[in-house]
């Protein structure tokens, strides 16, 4: 069923959404933008050159990859807490091309991976854990929960927009029936006008009528 929101509140308590309840990838686009536009982290001067693993051959070519990659970790903090820099290596780790040679797996580097962890600390996002690791604040959680629900509102938007243009086409249809009957009708109107009209004599002045015709084709045959 679709929540409904009281009028004077953006969202009610059905529609508050933990970070859990919304698909990754939707959260991540959201949160990266956040942290982008907040203007709160710091990039690197080697933000633009530095490879994230021995198994990439050249830089990401998103220009917007150190946001995403952050979103990324803050969230992966929120869902597995007490993680560190070397579980985050491993995750953002991937295959390593050898040629005609078997792959094998290789770890991410660690260095902008430490970077982000710290930068997401001086914004009080994320702290360290007293287990190894670090830990989401509740700030960060009140955050990253905001975005949850910010997507998912979002969403249901979205839904209600696809569900009025499709009652908008619906009704376009029926009344494009509607038309092609009408016409349809007038064509079997006229129709019948034509041919009762022809069956009333009334022929086309192009045809003289009988008493129009000259008087030697009406006339009989002469015997002389």
């Amino acid at each position: 069923s679709r929540h409904t929101r009281a009028p004077g509140h953006p969202a009610t308590a059905m529609s508050a959404k933990t970070v859990k309840d919304v698909p990754a990838a939707a959260f991540v686009k959201e949160y990266a933008a956040h942290l982008k536009r907040s203007g709160k982290i710091e990039l690197p001067p080697w933000v633009d050159l530095v490879k994230t693993s021995v198994a990439k051959e050249l830089a990401p070519y998103d220009p917007d990859w150190y946001y995403i990659r952050a979103a990324s970790i803050a969230r992966h903090v929120y869902i597995r807490p007490d993680v560190g820099v070397g579980g985050f290596k491993k995750r953002f780790g991937s295959k390593y091309r050898r040629g005609t040679r078997a792959m094998h797996h290789r770890d991410a580097a660690g260095g902008h991976i430490r970077h982000m962890l710290q930068q997401l600390e001086a914004i009080k996002v994320i702290r360290k854990s007293d287990k190894g690791g670090r830990r989401i604040t509740p700030d960060g959680q009140r955050d990253l929960d905001r975005i949850a629900s910010k997507v998912v509102l979002a969403g249901e938007s979205k839904e209600e927009d696809e569900d009025e243009d499709e009652d908008r086409y619906d009704a376009e249809d029926d009344g494009r029936v509607m038309s092609d009957a009408y016409t349809t009708d007038d064509y079997n109107d006229s129709d019948d006008a034509m041919s009762s009209s022809d069956d009333d004599g009334d022929y086309s002045d192009d045809e003289p009528r009988a008493h129009e015709w000259p008087g030697w084709l009406t006339a009989g045959p002469s015997h002389h």
